[in-house]
């Protein structure tokens, strides 16, 4: 549960990026934190890390709303991922 708060800590705060008019140091701050996260729950190996990676570069509404929806992807593969080990249990 703790993965999925922090997902879901990350996803408003790209909102708020999204709001500031795309405030470059807010911008950067949430990629940073963001790419850390998925690089610390996933590895810097999987899909969504790279992608975000490749796809989450500038300071601008659709990088972000790429950034948001991987995260998103991601909080749902961690959530079928805890469910699945759960009903092998």
């Amino acid at each position: 549960m703790v993965a999925e708060k922090r997902i879901d800590d990350l996803i408003e705060a790209g909102w708020n990026v999204l709001e500031s008019d795309f405030d470059p140091r807010a911008f950067q701050v949430w990629r940073n934190r963001a790419f850390d996260c998925l690089t610390m729950l996933l590895g810097s190996k999987h899909t969504y890390t790279l992608r975000f990676a490749n796809y989450v570069r500038q300071p601008e509404s659709m990088d972000t709303l790429a950034g948001e929806g991987i995260l998103s992807a991601a909080k749902e593969q961690i959530c079928r991922a805890r469910w699945y080990e759960a009903a092998m249990l």
